[in-house]
């Protein structure tokens, strides 16, 4: 089978895909597209050290954080990222769906400016979104509802990951 088939057939499958199961694979997907972004930070020699800060949800507390990180910033970031700038750029200024999500990408990436190296990671993370809201606009495909519910299960794992462990000292 071709690639273009296999890969039309794969957004087939994810676009008709009920929530359930589309949120679950699109945040293994998240993981996999992020993990090159991850591994190259890791490794990279930087004079002085390669900084990724992120939010500090530490400071936050458990409960304020999973409210933040599951509940508003899910709500808000797709409001603004995924709705407002790919349904604007699609309208307004080009049909071309990859030239949204791209530019919805950069703007979620470049709203994550805790550093450089952390907007860095978080492009990955923006194509995924912007991809997952492309891929369900269409009737009944609930593109809103399905990427604030991948945001925000992202989200808990990156909260999960923070508080699950020990503190390191």
């Amino acid at each position: 089978m071709p690639v273009r088939e296999m890969a039309d057939r794969v957004s087939r499958f994810l676009a008709d895909a009920p929530v359930v199961i589309f949120v679950p694979i699109m945040v293994v997907f998240e993981y996999v597209v992020s993990a090159p972004v991850i591994i190259l930070e890791k490794y990279m020699t930087v004079p002085g050290g390669l900084v990724v800060r992120g939010p500090d949800l530490r400071a936050l507390g458990l409960i304020k954080a999973l409210f933040t990180a599951c509940f508003v910033a899910p709500l808000l970031e797709t409001l603004i990222f995924q709705c407002l700038i790919i349904i604007v750029l699609e309208v307004y200024v080009t049909k071309l769906k990859y030239v949204a999500i791209l530019v919805s990408a950069i703007c979620f990436a470049a709203s994550h400016s805790y550093s450089l190296a952390y907007m860095i990671r978080m492009l990955p993370a923006g194509l995924v979104l912007a991809s997952a809201f492309v891929l369900r606009d269409r009737p009944k495909g609930y593109p809103y509802s399905s990427v604030v519910l991948l945001h925000a299960s992202w989200n808990a794992l990156a909260v999960w990951a923070v508080f699950g462990r020990a503190p390191t000292p």
